[in-house]
């Protein structure tokens, strides 16, 4: 699948590299605009990312003051998202909050890439006993509910934002790893691959050089889709009372903060749960409009 995204490879054995048929960044970017997400998907990621990244100067209140005499207020002019039991303003929280969701699942997926890509890479070209015991491993990890994972790592170490992402990040690291080593096992069949290896490149090389780069593809849908299932794990372990930790603000601490009052005032807990929603949905749209991109069947 891997060689096949990178185009035809060169038959000259004398020339172990990348196949020269890969297409253009340009033809790439045409591609992602003509998919029916992807610049939608892609505008919604940066708004909120941007948002989240303005939100001392976009945020109206603190979000951690207390307006005791405006408790439970319906969203309005003064407080444009209404406020929560305390009387903090919800609009700022959630912009605060979107900063500690986005970073979690950003960084988390971005730690886990870092191992797991190379873990796989390492697995599907060495094979033998190196193989066997990494995928023991990784289906040791796999073979716990994800947010089980998260939470006992969390409840051990104990909550933080840096545990969170700990946390996250050991949950999806395996899943890339085992990826990694099933596009790695196509690819090192090609012959550029079989070239380098007679030419005697050492590993680190013919990893990184030879493999990853007609790899890199699929990982990046991969990684893209996972990003929303990162938020979605953050959120349960805030709300769980495993992740962020009050006063500061979180997504899903916001909505466990609301779930006690959704009879009387339901937008504490279904602002955040909408933003959850469609940062999720974003993201999964985003992998999925890079599917389509880097899919060889759309060059035909």
């Amino acid at each position: 699948m891997a060689s096949s995204i990178h185009g035809s490879v060169t038959t000259d054995a004398a020339r172990p590299a990348v196949p020269s048929a890969a297409p253009s960044r340009r033809s790439v970017w045409q591609r992602f605009l003509r998919t029916k997400t992807g610049p939608h998907a892609a505008g919604t990621l940066l708004a909120i990312i941007a948002a989240s990244l303005l939100a001392p100067t976009l945020a109206p209140h603190d979000p951690l003051r207390q307006h005791l005499a405006h408790t439970l207020e319906a969203p309005g002019r003064q407080f444009l998202l209404g406020t929560d039991d305390l009387g903090r303003d919800l609009f700022s929280r959630l912009l605060y909050g979107g900063r500690v969701t986005t970073l979690v699942a950003f960084v988390s997926v971005g730690a886990s890439v870092a191992v797991g890509v190379p873990a796989g890479i390492l697995s599907g070209v060495v094979g033998g006993r190196v193989d066997v015991w990494l995928m023991h491993v990784a289906n040791a990890l796999l073979s716990f509910p994800s947010i089980l994972l998260a939470f006992v790592i969390a409840a051990l170490i104990g909550p933080s934002v840096t545990v969170v992402m700990l946390a996250v990040a050991v949950v999806f690291a395996p899943r890339l790893a085992r990826f990694a080593r099933g596009q790695t096992m196509v690819v090192r069949e090609a012959l550029y691959v079989e070239a380098a290896r007679a030419f005697g490149v050492p590993l680190g090389r013919l990893m990184f050089r030879h493999i990853l780069p007609n790899i890199a593809a699929p990982v990046l849908v991969e990684a893209s889709l996972q990003v929303g299932y990162a938020v979605l794990v953050e959120s349960s372990m805030s709300f769980l009372g495993a992740g962020i930790q009050p006063p500061y603000p979180s997504w899903g601490l916001m909505i466990k903060t609301g779930f006690g009052y959704l009879d009387s005032a339901p937008w504490i807990a279904l602002i955040p749960g909408l933003a959850i929603l469609v940062l999720a949905l974003a993201a999964n749209q985003l992998g999925d409009a890079l599917r389509d991109t880097f899919d060889p069947r759309l060059r035909l």
